[in-house]
């Protein structure tokens, strides 16, 4: 037989009112969602060689057949359409090979200081950064550039070194 404080706790976590438990911050929510949309729109390009048109050309390309509306299927509370953690719709944009999907951030406007979200372009340029981008072409000479009948070496991020064979 379950006691009333137990009875109680029960309850409390059923109706989401344990104290242990709090609704995840709108910054975390919007990184999840653009994360979300990313891998959508990435999978896209790669099945058709070019970026979708629109967030809900993604969803739609990828969502099952049973999911009605499509975006649905991947997002958060029954959301019809990508809204950020401050419940803003993300702006998708597309010119040439960049693709930027972005949150307005907690004021609700484009443009400022509190927007969030992902740029292909900024990625490349983070990325080739970051130390563990390095790529160096080993060619005919001793520690040459020529990228010829070589073997290219990247340096992995934990700090080992693998080569591959071109």
């Amino acid at each position: 037989m379950i006691g009333p404080r137990a009875a109680l706790l029960v309850l409390a976590v059923a109706l989401g009112c344990y104290p242990g438990y709090s609704a995840p911050r709108p910054e975390t929510v919007t990184q999840d969602v653009v994360r979300t949309m990313r891998r959508l729109v990435d999978s896209v390009t790669r099945l058709q060689g070019r970026p979708p048109t629109s967030l809900d050309e993604a969803c739609t390309r990828l969502a099952p057949s049973y999911a009605r509306p499509r975006c649905a299927y991947w997002l958060h509370d029954s959301d019809t359409l990508p809204l950020d953690g401050w419940r803003n719709p993300l702006r998708y944009e597309t010119t040439g090979s960049v693709i930027a999907i972005q949150s307005a951030g907690a004021d609700g406007a484009f443009g400022t200081a509190d927007d969030m979200g992902f740029n292909s372009e900024e990625e490349r340029k983070r990325v080739a950064a970051a130390p563990a981008a390095i790529t160096r072409i080993f060619g005919a000479g001793r520690n040459s550039l020529v990228p010829c009948c070589g073997s290219i070496l990247r340096l992995a991020a934990w700090g080992r070194s693998r080569s591959t064979r071109r």
